[in-house]
């Protein structure tokens, strides 16, 4: 079952949410969904992820970061990693407040941009159970990424066409990626406690294999597990079966972590 709803983040802005909630609907774990940069709930393996964990009996929860598709605010003015962080820290509160959710045993997981605030929001709340990282980058600005900085930074603004389902001109200016520059996963590996899984594309350029995998060398205080994704790129959703493998390992790697405890 899809519930469609708006969650009102502390800047008063409405966050366009989607909860699916499985067949078993009482007492279940829980998954936030995180999309990448310049991506939305509704893009297709966002939304497979969510089905795959519905149909093993794990709600999940998909939201528009405040700025993007169908949340309000707006690219130019609220679309910042800070205020993506913490949208999901007041999504986060609400899913905990949910009848039908374990509170304990909520999980977060991301793809690119979405991968990067999922490891760092998991080492900033050592409630979350597990965190699953899908093609992550050590930070948004670094010295390999194909964005064009130096004329983002001499014109003030980055522009971009977003197709299905945005379908939508994207302008953001130079303060974004000022505020994105603030945030390293790197420098949150080792709070990370909890069960982590990092997954990697070898044919990835978008973020390389090896910024990835740096992430998960850093990873020292919890068990964690790296998986490649074999002739595997950033779009991975647009090639069925490497979405499909996604999101088996996604789906299994919940399943295992998010067990209700055995009665004592």
């Amino acid at each position: 079952m899809e519930e469609r709803i708006r969650i009102k983040n502390r800047r008063g802005l409405n966050l366009a949410t989607v909860i699916h909630r499985p067949e078993k609907s009482e007492h279940v774990p829980c998954v936030l969904l995180l999309h990448g940069f310049l991506g939305c709930k509704d893009e297709e393996h966002i939304q497979a992820f969510a089905h795959a964990l519905a149909s093993a009996g794990i709600a999940a929860v998909r939201f528009d970061a405040s700025g993007f598709h169908e949340s309000e605010g707006s690219p130019e003015e609220d679309f910042r990693v800070c205020n993506y962080l913490s949208d999901t820290e007041d999504v986060y509160s609400h899913v905990k407040q949910l009848s039908f959710v374990d509170p304990a045993r909520i999980a977060i997981a991301g793809h690119s941009l979405g991968a990067m605030l999922a490891l760092i929001f998991t080492a900033l709340n050592p409630d979350i159970k597990a965190c699953c990282a899908i093609q992550v980058p050590t930070k948004l600005t670094r010295e390999d990424s194909i964005l064009p900085f130096q004329q983002w930074r001499e014109t003030g603004w980055f522009e971009q066409y977003c197709g299905d389902p945005i379908n939508k001109q994207i302008r953001l200016p130079w303060s974004m990626a000022e505020d994105a520059d603030r945030f390293n996963a790197l420098d949150y590996m080792d709070k990370i406690t909890v069960p982590i899984c990092i997954l990697y594309g070898t044919l990835d350029q978008a973020v390389t294999p090896e910024n990835t995998i740096s992430l998960y060398d850093a990873a020292h205080n919890c068990p964690k597990r790296l998986i490649e994704l074999v002739d595997t790129d950033h779009d991975f959703r647009w090639h069925a079966d490497k979405m499909r493998i996604v999101v088996d390992h996604v789906t299994n790697f919940f399943s295992a972590n998010l067990q209700e405890p055995a009665p004592v």
